[in-house]
């Protein structure tokens, strides 16, 4: 009965998991019909949490708790209570109902890597979509892929397709990588995405300083380069250039949301105007200055996903988002040296076992490599409620704990066999 009970647990551990991935398909492509599946997912998941024996609780799950919280309380301070309530149900849905699930339910390098694999191929569409659509996702504008997010969520996966690349032994596992980077690459200059080249330069910068294979990191960016020069036409470069004129359109309109913002910040700093209300105070805050400049009420979003933050969440909302990445950034440091810690003190001993920990660093430098690329990306986005960004750091507390289950798992083994001796 025992094993039963485990066969039966395992085999309702991997249902789950399928879904996680269906959810993450419907999230991240964003196809025009979708029903309700999602919430549908997102409550059985959630079930399927509550109800699995050996639960997993870790920093960044209270994070979400707190950011939630905060999202809450503001709902009595909202200008527009309507998408104040449904941004928070969103997140709701997204943290609790996805993030916190993915966490426990990802318990094994198997499923990990399988999880990464699905986003791989799943920002693969929406590149080729993008290409063949002047930079815009399967979604569009409306949906939130238009060619800036398109840019940045290509930010969050070339650096895990660059690291894979530079991991595996196999040759044609190697081309598809590669593959997979240049086409990524191409979604990004299609686009003509500012932004989305500032977060290029970044994790790609990671991606390297990180690599301990230089010399394939230098003939990789010699590629990579001599890629961009080919396809980035002299309109591309001319965009680029753009990069620092404050005085050009979208940069002086920024420029201008940005002060708006911060108005709003000053006149609630604890816990902001509330979610997705910064557009519904802009008039309360905008000033005579920019009234007379632009002759109308300024009611765009943001344009940034850190203003976003400073308005509508305040202090409160900068600690919580700012302890989520410090933790994240924390395991993935944890991840990312247990490797070299191990080959120094048991070289030899467990090939699997430091397999294992090989690809874990690989995949801990991929996922925080594309989060960095996707940070500096949404500099010039309002991107606070989209998954992207809590799903990467999710991935990379899961694979905290599933290191460290394999390094416990080994020690317990080599204490049986001291024993047994």
């Amino acid at each position: 009965p025992p094993v039963d009970a485990a066969a039966g647990s395992m085999h309702s551990g991997s249902i789950v998991f399928g879904l996680l991935t269906v959810y993450l398909v419907l999230d991240l492509i964003r196809p025009p019909f979708v029903w309700h599946f999602p919430k549908i997912i997102s409550v059985i998941l959630v079930i399927a949490w509550i109800t699995k024996s050996s639960k997993m609780w870790c920093p960044q799950m209270t994070s979400y708790v707190c950011f939630l919280g905060i999202m809450g309380f503001d709902i009595l301070l909202a200008e527009n209570t309507f998408d104040a309530v449904w941004a928070t149900y969103g997140m709701f849905t997204l943290l609790i109902g996805v993030c916190v699930p993915l966490i426990n339910f990802t318990d094994s390098l198997k499923k990990l890597r399988q999880l990464i694999h699905m986003m791989l191929a799943i920002y693969l569409y929406v590149a080729v979509y993008a290409i063949t659509h002047e930079g815009y996702g399967p979604a569009g504008a409306a949906g939130g892929q238009d060619e800036n997010y398109v840019a940045a969520a290509m930010n969050l996966v070339i650096p895990l397709a660059l690291f894979s690349f530079f991991a595996e032994k196999t040759t044609w596992k190697k081309v598809l990588f590669a593959t997979f980077v240049g086409l990524y690459l191409l979604t990004i200059v299609v686009g003509l995405s500012r932004g989305g080249f500032v977060g290029l330069l970044c994790g790609l910068g990671f991606s390297f300083l990180k690599t301990p294979k230089k010399g394939l990191a230098i003939l990789a960016a010699v590629l990579i380069v001599g890629f961009l020069g080919i396809v980035a036409g002299s309109s591309y470069w001319e965009e680029m250039g753009t990069i620092t004129d404050a005085s050009e359109g979208t940069a002086d309109l920024r420029l201008e949301y940005w002060k708006i913002a911060t108005q709003e910040f000053l006149a609630y700093p604890l816990t902001g105007v509330g979610a997705d209300n910064y557009r519904w105070r802009t008039h309360e805050f905008q000033s005579p200055e920019q009234m007379e400049k632009f002759g109308h009420i300024l009611t765009s979003h943001v344009h940034s996903t850190y203003f976003q933050l400073l308005a509508e969440m305040g202090i409160a909302g900068y600690l919580v988002f700012g302890f989520f990445l410090y933790r994240t950034y924390r395991d993935y440091r944890h991840v990312d040296q247990l490797h070299d810690r191990y080959h120094t003190l048991f070289a030899g001993r467990s090939l699997a076992v430091e397999e294992d920990l090989r690809w874990m660093q690989v995949y801990a430098r991929g996922l925080m490599g594309g989060m960095i690329g996707y940070l500096a990306s949404v500099a010039f986005l309002s991107s606070l409620y989209y998954s992207h960004l809590w799903i990467a750091g999710s991935m990379i507390a899961a694979l905290c704990a599933i290191a460290m289950k394999r390094i416990n798992e080994e020690a317990c083994a080599r204490m049986g066999a001291e024993v047994s001796k």
